[in-house]
This record gives structure tokens, C-alpha cells and sequence, in this order.
């Protein structure tokens, strides 16, 4: 407690005295705003970047060879859930339970920091140094968190032809359009389920994968012109 009321005090000197705060999300502005008292026009909402080398479609057969590399059957819709940081703040606990206790042929992978053992319909697959690989295969993303800034899986999934599934509290679903994320709300009953239970339709349909990809994500793709933003932001002060 005394270290967070500490670490408190100085963001509100540091957002006081700055001239110039990028907000890497909508979400984190209106936080500024409405916790720090920060006025509006010192804060400039731009997105981070991702890699469009690095995240993109793959073709029908790469796809299939991948999700033949990690033993994802053709029965179950699988969610891949990267957690690499805290797992509460991700909502891991919420999701696998809901998971375990599903009769939906659904699997949810998990790719990160180690997860508790027991769940049914859960899968842990460890640090994946190439997380696109895991995406091209999987049949959705999914980020149950309980607070998150941005998400930089958003895109990154979305990039690779693979719609997301995402709590309100995720940052990134600002630069996603709608034809390729469904979002759900923790808080009110049932939500999940329903989001769930949607996806699931929507992969069995045979229609899940999305085409224009690039086309559904608002945010840059080159670090240089992330870059001039941030300058430009600057200069316009």
C-alpha cells in the first residue's frame, strides 16, 4: 500500500508536468481523464504497431500442417489464450472454469507462464517464440482479461486471418472492426456463454477465417510512421 500510494503521487506529478501523453488506447485517455485529472489536450491517442512480416495469413495447407504440428483436432474449436504476464489480470481462472465445466467441443490453449493442472478442456502449451504460427492455426484468440491497456494479440491474431474473442476490458478491440471480434462482458450474466457459444456457430459454419485482414485492423503497420506520429504529436504543442 504505502508503494502504490507513493507510485501514485508521481505519475500525478509526472502527467502534471509533462506537456505531452500518448495514450496507446481510447480506454487509457479516458483513465487519464478521469482518475489523474489530466486535460484532454495533452494526451494523444496512437495506437502501437505490429508486424505484418512477422503476422499474416497463411495458406489452406500451412494451416492445416500446423494445426496437425499441434495436435488440434478437427472436432474441437480451439481458442488460443496468450498469457505470458499475470494470469488473474488476464482472467485465466474465469475462462478455464468456464471451459472445464463446457460440453461445447472447444479447447482452450494456453500459451505462457505455467497454468494449474486439472481443467478439462484446457491444454498448456508452454512459451512460443513464434506466436503467429499458433494463431495461422488456431480457430480464435481469445482475452478474458480483467484490464487490458491495449493487447497487442489483438492485431496480431486479426493479421494472421484469425478472429478474436475479447472481454470489453481489452484495449485493442478499438482498432478491430467488428466483422472480426466478438466481445462479451463479465459482468453481466451469461455473456460469455453467449460470445462462446457464437464463436462456435461461426467456426462451424466454415466462415470464421477473416480475408481482408488488414483491412479489419486500425493501427499502423510500420514502426517509421509510428514514429513521425509521435513527433508530429509533439510538434502540434
Amino acid at each position: 500500500f504505502p508503494y502504490t500510494t507513493l507510485f501514485r503521487s508521481l505519475e500525478k506529478k509526472f502527467y502534471k508536468n509533462c506537456r505531452l501523453i500518448v495514450a496507446h488506447s481510447q480506454r487509457i485517455k479516458e483513465e487519464l481523464i478521469d482518475l489523474y485529472g489530466v486535460s484532454t489536450e495533452k494526451i494523444s491517442v496512437i495506437y502501437p504497431p505490429f508486424s505484418v512480416e512477422n503476422f499474416s495469413q497463411p495458406s489452406n495447407q500451412l494451416r492445416e500442417q500446423l494445426r496437425t504440428e499441434f495436435q488440434f483436432s478437427r472436432d474441437q474449436i480451439v481458442f488460443v489464450l496468450p498469457s505470458a504476464g499475470n494470469h488473474y489480470v488476464k482472467g485465466f481462472d474465469l475462462i478455464a472454469e468456464y471451459f472445464s465445466k463446457s460440453s461445447l467441443p472447444i479447447l482452450l490453449v494456453v500459451a505462457g507462464r505455467p497454468i494449474p493442472s486439472g481443467y478439462k478442456n484446457v491444454r498448456y502449451v508452454g512459451f512460443q517464440k513464434d506466436m503467429e504460427k499458433l494463431y495461422q492455426a488456431a480457430d480464435f484468440t481469445i482475452l478474458p482479461s480483467r484490464y487490458e491497456a491495449f493487447g497487442q494479440v489483438g492485431p496480431e491474431s486479426v493479421a494472421c486471418g484469425t478472429p478474436v474473442v475479447f472481454s470489453k476490458a481489452v484495449g485493442s478491440s478499438e482498432v478491430i472492426s467488428k466483422e472480426a471480434k466478438i466481445v462479451f462482458d463479465w459482468g453481466v450474466k451469461n455473456d460469455v456463454s453467449t460470445a462462446i457459444k457464437r464463436a462456435v456457430n461461426w467456426a462451424q459454419s466454415g466462415e470464421s477465417r477473416i480475408q481482408n485482414s488488414i483491412e479489419c485492423i486500425n493501427c499502423q503497420t510500420d514502426v517509421n510512421e509510428h514514429v513521425k506520429e509521435i513527433i508530429n504529436a509533439y510538434l502540434r504543442l
